[in-house]
């Protein structure tokens, strides 16, 4: 009776102590900023920069030119029926660790297009749904700007997952002072296992919506329909990629917290970055607890968590990430902490040969992104000093077998070549090129970016067009093939009209002002 009451009173009095913490600041920020936002640019972003995934799955070429905004293409009426048809998805297979992948997807632009503005026109709910007392996300899917007020950054949230992990760990960091386990636990293919009614349920509640299971009145019921639709029919997993399927998941993940936060034992609280929790506590007991009650809210909404990477850890361990320490504190031994200072070719190869033996350790992080990122002044300008052609040889060279050990970071090491590409390097650069063009025959997230380069750079590297691959065949064609009946947005660049460089458009570590 006494644990019961103590539990009963901590959960009414601990919110107001959490509002001298860094987490309930940054939320509050958080929610400051998106009220700020105007919802013509919300939509504005999501048709024209959310669309696709993040820069680094495909090449400037697919990009937005053009998407019609004026109203929906469905009306109430057309849920009931038959009008809205199931249409395949067109999927971006991205090289993840070993023999897997990471599963992109286009989204017919037809349902993307009434996806997104059911979610500017519930944005208002969609911002309310944040008010867990005791678990605080860092992840807002559009990407708000701290310095400027009601804009809408043009970054793809994504591009801040560095920014963000770093703020909430600081932040965690300094609020988790007096306690002594943190729990780390992580959703199991969370995108893939969205159960497409949960949606409803999260936004709605479970009993409300299958009260009214038949009636289209409510936006949760609408995007669970146009999200099958989009998925041939399917009603268990979402795209990943596109940007309303970021909104549509955190706000499922909001409810979550809510469930969560019924069932913390003690004083404990935490972070969550989008499936990923950091709940810190006072023992481990209290740890086991609150993984418990983790499994039980995620279960309400057909959710399971993924039993390798859930574990209760004795602080400080958990709130560190051991690849970041390691490699951070040979880098700043190397080349020192300031950004855009010139780096000498020496202290490039020591860093280079880091990277190598740190990603065998290391495969499933994002070293090699990191140190790629590194080599990049803020102007996307190449901090290395060569003092001649060998060193630039030597150059291409090792970034050819960074690609081989880590496929997925092609689109940044064709952004360094395309810095160093002149007569005296233009032969090797065809040669390496021409190999991985061999190595990669049947991969077309490779092939979209070989040919890419190829085109802009009026390279001699063939590349053969092939009617499976569609969105291959798009950059051959320099026109848009993979959702030919839809002309409603112009979804691709004419190639000769692109100006950024391939630096630019991949730049994840580019400093930004966009933290919150």
């Amino acid at each position: 009776m006494l644990d019961w009451l103590k539990s009963v009173l901590i959960q009414i009095l601990d919110p107001w102590k959490l509002r001298r913490k860094e987490v309930y600041s940054h939320r509050k920020h958080t929610k400051y900023l998106a009220r700020k936002l105007n919802k013509k640019d919300i939509l504005s972003w999501l048709l024209e920069v959310g669309y696709y995934p993040e820069p680094y799955v495909l090449p400037p070429f697919f990009t937005v030119d053009s998407f019609d905004s004026d109203g929906y293409y469905y009306k109430d009426s057309d849920y009931k029926g038959a009008k809205i048809k199931w249409h395949e998805q067109k999927k971006v297979a991205y090289p993840n660790e070993g023999l897997t992948s990471r599963v992109f997807s286009l989204i017919h632009p037809k349902y993307y297009h009434d996806l997104a503005m059911l979610c500017v026109d519930s944005f208002d709910d969609f911002i309310s749904s944040y008010k867990s007392k005791r678990i605080f996300s860092y992840t807002f899917p559009i990407p708000l700007d701290s310095k400027r007020p009601g804009f809408v950054n043009t970054k793809r949230s994504e591009r801040q997952i560095y920014e963000y992990i770093d703020a909430a760990e600081k932040s965690l960091l300094i609020d988790s002072l007096d306690y002594k386990y943190v729990v780390i636990a992580d959703i199991k293919q969370f995108y893939p296992s969205i159960y497409t009614h949960a949606i409803s349920w999260a936004i709605h509640t479970k009993e409300l919506s299958r009260r009214n299971r038949e009636s289209f009145a409510y936006v949760g019921h609408k995007i669970d329909k146009l999200l099958q639709a989009s998925n041939d029919g399917k009603t268990n997993g979402i795209a990943i990629g596109p940007a309303v399927s970021d909104i549509i998941s955190e706000w499922m993940l909001n409810a979550v917290d809510l469930n969560i936060d019924k069932n913390l034992p003690g004083r404990s609280f935490g972070i969550r970055f989008k499936d990923d929790y950091r709940i810190v506590c006072d023992t481990e007991e209290e740890g086991k607890v609150i993984v418990k009650a983790i499994q039980k809210a995620l279960l309400e909404f057909d959710l399971n968590l993924s039993e390798e990477k859930t574990s209760v850890e004795l602080l400080p361990d958990g709130l560190y990430r051991p690849w970041i320490v390691e490699y951070d504190q040979f880098e700043q031994a190397v080349i020192g902490e300031k950004r855009n200072e010139p780096i000498s070719f020496k202290s490039y190869t020591m860093l280079q040969r880091k990277i190598f033996l740190m990603n065998k350790d290391y495969a499933a992080k994002g070293l090699s992104e990191k140190f790629l990122g590194r080599l990049l002044d803020d102007e996307c300008n190449l901090l290395i000093n060569f003092r001649n052609v060998t060193q630039k040889k030597l150059f291409i060279a090792n970034l050819t077998r960074l690609v081989r050990q880590k496929p997925k970071v092609i689109g940044q090491v064709l952004g360094l070549l395309e810095i160093i590409l002149d007569k005296h390097t233009k032969g090797m650069i065809e040669d390496a090129l021409a190999g991985l063009v061999r190595d990669n025959e049947d991969n077309e997230f490779m092939l979209c970016w070989l040919l890419y380069f190829k085109k802009t750079n009026s390279l001699k590297l063939k590349i053969k067009d092939r009617k499976d691959m569609l969105l291959l065949r798009s950059l051959h064609k320099n026109k848009q093939h993979f959702f030919g009946d839809f002309n409603g947005a112009k979804l691709t660049k004419n190639i000769k009209t692109i100006e950024t460089t391939l630096a630019e458009h991949t730049a994840l570590f580019k400093k930004g002002n966009t933290k919150v």
